[in-house]
């Protein structure tokens, strides 16, 4: 009968060990995080509203793709010391109205609507869209990272 033996020679050499695979795993999920956020701009562009003469209800309204157009994502952002890979989807910023020439911020105001318009988003769903992709793939990258340490 043989025998089957692990030995441990030192805390030290578990946690080195343990923190390898940690950022193998980290290196791992980058693609998933990246891949995601695509997705999220792509599914967002999609279902963004567009102003047109017929739903803003004036007659002289130039049809505006600025919303949709303002849809980004941000710099993929990786601290492996703090743990975390982050990146970003925004929409908004300074975006010019075509009837009255001043800059405008949208995002807010469609994503969570205000005092007389219903939210209208179209972050929150396509993130939520995404979200089981995302958990997925991670996944799968975590299990890679733990296989090429």
């Amino acid at each position: 009968m043989s025998e089957y033996r692990v030995a441990i020679t030192g805390v030290a050499n578990v946690q080195e060990a343990f923190e390898k695979i940690r950022l193998s795993a980290l290196r791992e999920c980058v693609d998933a995080v990246r891949i995601t956020a695509k997705k999220i701009v792509v599914d967002a562009k999609t279902i963004a509203p567009v102003g047109t003469p017929e739903s803003t209800g004036m007659p002289n309204y130039e049809i505006s793709y600025a919303y949709m157009r303002s849809i980004r994502d941000t710099p993929l952002e990786i601290t492996y010391d703090k743990r975390k890979i982050r990146a970003g989807v925004t929409a908004g910023g300074k975006i010019i109205n075509p009837n009255t020439g001043r800059p405008v911020d949208y995002a807010v105001a469609l994503e969570f609507g205000r005092s007389r318009q219903a939210p209208n988003g179209v972050l929150t769903p396509s993130a939520l869209k995404n979200i089981t992709y995302l958990v997925v793939e991670a996944k799968k990258a975590v299990v890679r990272g733990i296989l090429s340490v």
